[in-house]
């Protein structure tokens, strides 16, 4: 499904509507969360000491890319508006 919506997302008519690239970097932030999330619960099952402590680092950078993701969303509902 990710290749069918960055495809559908490619077609987007970027000069009718600047921020629809704003969906772009959010669907790749989102594929990167998914396989950060897989991740982290395979660590986590496996309750390794080395693993959990990765997981530190990988839930840091989940983060990060949910704040970013929000982030995204705003400019491009704030671009969406600009051109209503």
């Amino acid at each position: 499904m990710p290749d069918d919506l960055t495809d559908l997302l490619d077609q987007l008519p970027t000069h009718l509507w600047p921020g629809c690239d704003k969906f772009k970097a959010v669907q790749s932030m989102l594929d990167r969360n998914k396989v950060l999330i897989r991740e982290i619960n395979h660590n986590h099952d496996g309750r390794h000491p080395e693993g959990l402590q990765r997981n530190v680092a990988l839930i840091n950078e989940l983060n990060d890319n949910m704040n970013q993701v929000v982030e995204l969303y705003a400019q491009a509902s704030g671009s969406l508006m600009q051109t209503v």
